[in-house]
């Protein structure tokens, strides 16, 4: 399993980061706010494509809230995505992405 892509972050939040890793058969969403602070409205962006395009439906592997639905474009990149409403302080979220 390898880091396919580190995922930008939007929303002006420096305590948030989110990659993808992914195997042959795999790829997981990985989001943790750092901070000691809720962190809302954070909009997820890939300067390059992560994923193959189409939707997907992520599901929580930690337990926790489930995570919007991802829709990828043809170029696979993820653009303005916005997982959760609000992240908790100093808490990780692991998803599953399943098309």
């Amino acid at each position: 399993i390898g880091v396919i892509g580190v995922i930008g972050v939007r929303g002006g939040n420096d305590a948030v980061v989110a990659y993808v890793r992914k195997d042959a058969s795999h790829s997981t969403l990985v989001l943790a706010n750092l901070g000691s602070e809720p962190a809302e409205g954070v909009m997820l962006r890939s300067a390059d494509k992560v994923v193959e395009p189409g939707r997907y439906v992520l599901r929580t592997l930690l337990g926790g809230p489930s995570a919007q639905t991802l829709v990828v474009g043809n170029d696979g990149r993820i653009t303005g995505y916005l997982p959760l409403p609000t992240l908790s302080p100093k808490q990780a979220y692991v998803f599953e992405m399943a098309r």
